[in-house]
């Protein structure tokens, strides 16, 4: 299944393992979930992840990024529909 998950949820789910957001990050590593993201995203997911205010080892966060893409889907543009959104 692709989803474009949310940089909040992946900090979440990795500073609470117990949450909702664990069982997404855990569903994208047993390969339930594929994310899909373009490049604003994944540079957001590293800015947010690389803050000193998280405590997260870098080396760690490294690894989890390259994982993250490794398993995930990069499109280049996104396109927003319209017709979906309220007047």
């Amino acid at each position: 299944m692709l989803a474009v998950v949310d940089t909040n949820v992946i900090v979440s789910g990795l500073l609470n393992k117990d949450g909702a957001p664990a069982r997404v990050i855990g569903m994208i590593a047993e390969g339930i979930l594929a994310p899909v993201f373009s490049f604003p995203i994944l540079a957001e997911n590293e800015d947010v992840l690389h803050r000193a205010k998280f405590h997260f080892e870098p080396s760690s966060t490294s690894k989890f990024l390259a994982d993250l893409k490794s398993v995930g889907m990069q499109i280049e543009h996104i396109a927003v529909i319209m017709d979906d959104m309220p007047i």
